[in-house]
């Protein structure tokens, strides 16, 4: 199955749409279907897609597919997590900002938060006694190898190229939660919306954990979508992501489209924002003509077909992507190429390169 028929069908899938007949044509296929899946990050969108809705947690669809159950209880599980840190923040001034995926748990696109596939928590912490806080719960740092920097008051301090503190966790928890100090990558700073914190709303549900606003919820859901990571050897340019900010864009009126458009226009990346748009309309609309609207058009659709091939084609994009990154002035002054330094020196680091050049190799 092609990407763009793929994508199609996990959009119909959150709109609710009977895809049965679809599924039993392709289920001589369905092994590698859910190989794609699981590279894009949407599992949980095809096990609602081939397991029966009133027979839901009877069986494991396959070796990588888990059942619906197992991913809604996995994302309740997540909530719950939240809904705790709400209780005991009760009474404070501390309102932390939730990010990316961990929105979709409280207001989300999807029709059941078990849809949406979940790797971590992501946070935006904006007082440092929330880590104190999370202490008080039992979180502990995943890696105790890993310090924190922290001032003379105990404020903590990002090193330099970085975005997020140590990941916390508590030992029977199953995913981390990421105390982030900035919400994207400091190289793409210069989209981040000014009024991110001032225009953050309550989540729905809690009374000290709060959500940004629909528009800037967007913008960071499109620079993590379709700029973060792309130097990376995995986890760039991903269906799940273009699915989401799909969804909600289409949600948008015709005056929230204007102002997203006139956002991109005043960071001068509006070729960043065509750019997305037609890689929306060729990969959900199947328009064959979306690739001629600018170069930036034309170079993001060729990357996300060459990202959809598999292995090899990931390691080589990553590659490229690295190089153009080093003759980006932000990548740095933003510190990314320290940051990245340090990987260098690594022993864990370059374990997991090689075991990616192999998986390029074995295809």
């Amino acid at each position: 199955m092609d990407i763009q028929k793929f994508a199609q069908l996990c959009k119909k899938i959150v709109q609710g749409s009977d895809v049965s007949a679809f599924i039993n044509n392709e289920s001589r296929h369905s092994s590698k279907i859910a190989e794609m899946a699981r590279d894009q990050r949407v599992l949980p969108l095809w096990a609602y897609a081939v397991t029966a809705k009133d027979d839901m947690s009877a069986r494991s669809v396959d070796k990588i597919v888990q059942t619906p159950v197992n991913y809604l209880m996995t994302n309740m599980r997540m909530k719950a997590q939240l809904l705790e840190i709400d209780k005991h923040l009760q009474g404070t001034n501390i309102r932390p900002i939730l990010l990316k995926g961990a929105v979709q748990l409280f207001d989300g696109v999807y029709p059941s938060i078990g849809m949406r596939y979940m790797a971590d928590i992501d946070i935006l912490v904006n007082d440092e006694k929330f880590g104190l806080a999370l202490r008080e719960l039992g979180y502990v740092q995943k890696n105790p190898s890993i310090c924190d920097n922290y001032d003379t008051y105990g404020k903590p301090i990002l090193k330099l190229g970085q975005r997020h503190l140590t990941p916390v966790m508590r030992p029977n928890d199953s995913v981390t939660i990421e105390p982030h100090l900035l919400a994207v990558d400091p190289m793409y700073l210069h989209l981040f919306p000014r009024d991110f914190a001032s225009t953050a709303i309550p989540t729905p549900g809690c009374s000290q954990l709060m959500q940004p606003s629909r528009q800037n919820y967007m913008i960071v859901a499109l620079i993590h979508g379709l700029l973060h990571d792309r130097d990376r050897l995995d986890g760039a340019l991903l269906l799940r992501s273009l699915i989401e900010c799909e969804l909600l864009y289409e949600q948008f009126s015709e005056l929230e489209k204007e102002a997203l458009t006139q956002h991109f226009l005043k960071c001068r990346s509006q070729s960043f924002f065509i750019a997305w748009r037609a890689l929306a309309d060729w990969l959900f609309l199947g328009d064959k003509l979306a690739h001629r609207r600018s170069i930036g058009s034309f170079i993001l659709i060729t990357e996300f077909k060459l990202r959809a091939r598999g292995y090899r084609t990931v390691f080589l994009v990553s590659v490229v992507n690295r190089i153009f990154a080093f003759m980006n002035f932000r990548y740095w002054s933003s510190g990314g190429v320290v940051r990245d330094g340090l990987r260098f020196i690594q022993k864990d680091f370059w374990t997991r390169v090689f075991d990616k050049f192999n998986n390029a190799l074995r295809g």
